[in-house]
Parts: structure tokens; sequence; C-alpha cells
């Protein structure tokens, strides 16, 4: 049997950082072995990008000519624009689609699959609302802006995958089709006790008996970041020995510098730029003890998967797709959007150091799924099943 021939679509790519991207590329990583893998992305908008080396992979990336946004700093694709890339789409004969961004590139790729009888699937990453919301203020705006994007989705894709129950209940209410799957995000085995990493690349120094908060992510204040100092500064008087990183990017780093400061939590927050080392990313979960993750907007949560490959468990927020598989103090912690409750689980974390471990095993079993043969075989099978059922409905046409 030849082997299926997939293109993935995902804009966004190396060396811009993400879920999204995390995610493509991992699973573009485990087919590879076993299928001709390609992925599609925007170019490098930068010049100092231009020398950037793209990841050993196995499976070819294809470069489409495109722009940054400057409003809301992602990449937007230009392929009508690129006489190579659009060549390429026609003539080369892909088995699957699969997109994982439901923007200008998925658009014009799938178009072309559909003239050529060739399926498309859609991974939907993103509840959509609170993004768009973050940008319009208003929430009608919000809920049509919400639908006109389920809309595109459902006229680009002949299959539609979501990350998780959350996220795929929450999107039928803006006209997603009932018959959408639920495909959950699984994770590259990448554990590592990386101590030496963490010391050679970073001037900072976890100290041995301080209780270690991490906090990982783009720092934007959708991401409900300022959560985590509001409750920090309730425990500062509490002469607690905590130290927390809070791991991140622009453009909203600086605003949450200054909180600190204002809060006077200079001596236990440590606020850093995005880490894009992976083995250096990995020493910070290692040597972490409880991963934050106070975000409202996700429809999955990537974080509270790297965390608990470490054994180390995720203080979420209840009624939101992070917490979808946590039970409060089994695999993890569940609180409510406030500072007080917050708080409050941070200091039981604490003085129950002695659970911690027991809890981060547990989130380690029942939240890490990983890309595995077991996976790979998932994959295929899902795929292999996706073709054939989309022959038969163009032969039944």
């Amino acid at each position: 049997m030849e082997k299926l021939k997939i293109l993935y679509i995902v804009e966004n790519f190396f060396p811009i950082f993400g879920g999204v991207t995390t995610v493509a590329d991992q699973v573009a990583q485990m087919l590879s072995e076993d299928a001709d893998v390609y992925v599609a992305a925007v170019k490098p908008a930068l010049k100092k990008d231009e020398k950037f080396s793209e990841p050993e992979r196995k499976y070819k990336i294809i470069r489409c000519k495109g722009f940054k946004n400057s409003f809301t700093q992602d990449m937007i694709a230009q392929p009508r624009c690129d006489r190579d890339f659009k060549k390429f789409i026609n003539e080369t004969d892909f088995d699957i689609i699969h997109c994982h961004f439901p923007l200008e590139l998925a658009k014009f790729v799938s178009k072309i699959a559909h003239k050529r009888g060739i399926p498309v699937v859609q991974t939907v990453h993103s509840l959509f609302w609170y993004d768009i919301h973050h940008f319009v203020k208003n929430k009608f705006l919000s809920n049509l802006l919400t639908k006109i994007a389920v809309k595109r989705i459902k006229r680009n894709a002949d299959y539609i995958w979501c990350v998780t129950k959350f996220c795929r209940e929450f999107l039928i209410k803006f006209g997603l089709p009932e018959e959408s799957e639920v495909v959950y995000n699984c994770s590259m085995s990448e554990k590592t006790n990386s101590e030496e990493k963490l010391k050679n690349c970073n001037p900072l120094i976890f100290p041995d008996k301080s209780f270690k908060l991490l906090a990982v992510g783009r720092s934007v204040k959708g991401k409900n970041i300022d959560l985590i100092l509001d409750s920090l500064k309730l425990l500062k008087d509490k002469n607690l020995d905590i130290k927390t990183y809070i791991v991140g990017d622009e453009p909203y780093q600086k605003a949450l510098i200054r909180k600190a400061k204002k809060y006077n939590l200079q001596n236990i927050v440590v606020i850093t730029s995005a880490i894009t080392d992976r083995n250096l990313l990995n020493a910070y979960y290692e040597n972490s003890d409880l991963i934050l993750f106070p975000s409202c907007i996700e429809s999955s949560g990537l974080i509270q998967i790297e965390g608990a490959i470490h054994n180390k468990p995720t203080l979420a927020i209840e009624n939101t797709a992070v917490t979808e598989k946590i039970i409060d103090k089994f695999n993890g912690f569940v609180s409510k959007n406030d500072p007080n409750d917050y708080a409050n689980k941070i200091l039981y974390a604490y003085e129950n150091r002695d659970k911690m471990t027991e809890i981060g095993k547990n989130a380690y079993k029942t939240i890490v799924k990983f890309y595995d043969d077991n996976t790979k075989k998932e994959y295929l099978d899902r795929y292999y099943k996706i073709i054939n059922d989309y022959k038969n409905k163009l032969k039944n046409k």
C-alpha cells in the first residue's frame, strides 16, 4: 500500500511558537514515519527570522507569501500572489488535507482541494469569541463574527474536529455542526531533568526549598494572568517561601512587570520572555511544583498536558476547557475566577506538599496522552475512513 500524502495547513508556524504550532508539528512528526507529510505555512515576516533554520524533521515545510497583521500580530497568507505555491497545491496529489487554522491559507487550499476531489479536515483550536471580543469589545459583534468564523469552517471543511468537548459544545451555539468530532490533543514525550540546562541558560536560580509556581503562555490580558498577581498579593503577608515564574512574551509583559512592582512582589515573582528552547522550558516544568493556568478562553490547554508529563498538577478555573479532565485535589486543582479562591488553592497546595507528588502522578495518568504507535494508528485509521467516505460521497452525487 502506498503511503498517504498528507498536507497540514497551519498559517503561523516556526519561528512563531504557540500551542497550534506545537500540535501541528508533533502530529506531522509522528505521521511522517508512515506517511508523506507536508506542512504549509506563511514565510517568516521579519528579516531576522529569515536566518531561522527549519526544525530537522522528516516532513517537508512549504512556505507561502504573506505579511504580518500589525493589529492582531497574526501572519496573513497571500497564496494568490505566490505562483510557486499555487503551482505546488494544484499539481501535488494529496490524499487528504488537514487545516489547523481557518484563515486565508485554509480557504485557498480547501477551494482547490474540493475541485480536485480531496477531503478537507479542520481541527478547531479556538473558541473564537473571546479572541474576537478582545478586539471589538462588543458582545453583538463578537457573536456575529464568531458565527461568521464558524460558517467559514463549515464552508471550507468536509470534516470538523474539536480539541475538547467544551470547545465543541461552545461553538455549536454559533452554528458548528453537531456531528463534529472531539479529537484531543496529545504530546510528545519530552520529560527531562535538565537542571544544568536551566542554570547554564538562565541567570535565575530555582531555590531548592521554595515552593515554585509556573505560568507559561502568551502574555496577553485575555489570558487572565492578572489573577496570578492579584492572588499572590493576598498571600504576600503570610511569609510563604514561594517563587513564581511567569514565562511569556509581549505585548502584555510590561504591564505585568509594572503590576508586580506595584504589589511589591519582586522578591517572589520573576517574569521572563518566551522560551523557545524546549530543553530549557522542560527544565522549568521539571523544577516547578504547581502549574498556574488561569485562562478562561482556552479551547483545550496544552500547558496542563506539558505540566502533567513532568508529574506537575495544574491550578485552573472552573467551567473552562482546561478543567474538562481535572478533578479537584486528585489530578489538579480547580478554582473560581476569583483572587481569594485562587490564592486559597495555592495555599492548600503549599501546605500539602506531601500530597503534591501523588496528585502530580495522577495528572500524568489521567491527563497525558502521547503521540505514540497507538495514537498514530488512530490518526491513520481516521484518515483512511475519511478518504473512503469522501470518495463514496462523490460517487453518489
